[in-house]
């Protein structure tokens, strides 16, 4: 039986963080933005927020499934048993990873401020210049989009990332036992 845990969040929140961390006890990693960055070269779509959220909208139109079921046949075919799932979105990517491995899903937040000014040191695309008005209306406009609230409601933990990586650590390694 493979482990998986499902990482869900906020921007900026520190899915990524928790992610890598996990990779420490074995786990393997799948980011969910990946695989729509890789649908877009693949399409030869330049990799802007805009565009990647309109391919995975158009790619979910015909199947509301298809990213999640990229990430199960890869965990699958795998002789790796711990996995972690980092970027949930969707309700239908949360609900799925729970019913075929039973998956333990974390949400992760923190303050608006502070996960702004994370995604202003990461320096990914125009985030490192993006208002902190911006940022918000962003951040409203994708959880509209990909029904977010309903997603959350998959959490099996919520953790409130305000702190430190390694008070962060901590409580990961407490909620899993590790």
């Amino acid at each position: 039986m493979k482990k998986v845990i499902g990482v869900l969040g906020t921007i900026g929140s520190g899915k990524g963080t928790i992610a890598d961390f996990l990779k420490n006890y074995g786990y393997k990693k799948i980011n969910m933005g990946n695989l729509v960055r890789a649908e877009a070269r693949k399409r030869k779509i330049k990799s802007t927020r805009e565009n990647l959220h309109n391919l995975q909208l158009r790619l979910r139109k015909n199947n509301p499934y298809y990213f999640i079921n990229k990430v199960i046949e890869k965990i699958n075919k795998s002789k790796y048993d711990k996995w972690v799932v980092d970027g949930l979105r969707n309700p239908e990517d949360a609900k799925m990873l729970k019913k075929v491995f039973n998956a333990k899903i974390i949400f992760v937040d923190a303050p608006v401020e502070l996960r702004w000014e994370r995604i202003r040191k990461r320096r990914r695309g125009k985030e490192a210049k993006i208002s902190l008005k911006d940022f918000i209306r962003v951040e409203k406009e994708e959880n509209k989009i990909f029904k977010f609230n309903i997603t959350k409601r998959y959490a099996d933990i919520k953790i409130i990332n305000d702190s430190t990586k390694e008070e962060l650590y901590e409580k990961i390694k407490k909620i899993l036992n590790l």
